[in-house]
């Protein structure tokens, strides 16, 4: 969806373990119109994610069953590239150095609405020059998947 000069995602899940925190972004980007689904840890993202082609993702680093590092590259391998927003209290930006992309920004925490909105569209517009158009269609997600596992 455009908002102004940037084009915001529309569905996005959120991977954060902190109820206040994903709480507080569930409210903040559904004024903004995007479709939030949290999960709480890394098994119940790659459910989530089963279902769903999401536009981008943000991802916190510090997740109870996995670092988030870890899980971004366990979705990639899995469901493809995606746009993605990491974020942590404590975040070292020296780790993303290992992804390599534009598609790819780190926040630390706290940070604010625009902010986060900012590097959404960021992400979006880096992956969009280098994709091609998502799948719009949840059935040829889950077809994408099944051909992935095998």
């Amino acid at each position: 969806m455009k908002r102004g000069q940037r084009i915001i995602p529309e569905n996005v899940p959120l991977i954060e373990d902190d109820a206040a925190i994903a709480s507080g972004l569930l409210k903040l980007l559904a004024v903004e119109g995007v479709k939030i689904t949290v999960a709480e840890d890394g098994a119940e993202a790659m459910r989530i994610l089963e279902h769903s082609r999401p536009d981008a993702l943000i991802v916190d680093i510090g997740l109870p069953d996995c670092d988030g590092l870890e899980l971004f590259e366990r979705i990639t391998a899995r469901f493809g590239r995606l746009p993605a927003v990491f974020s942590s209290g404590h975040a070292d930006p020296a780790n993303l150095g290992r992804l390599h992309s534009a598609d790819v920004l780190m926040l630390t925490k706290p940070y604010d609405a625009e902010t986060l909105l900012d590097a959404l569209a960021d992400v979006c517009a880096a992956a969009a020059l280098h994709e091609q158009p998502p799948m719009n269609d949840s059935d040829d997600w889950n077809v994408s998947n099944d051909r992935a596992a095998k």
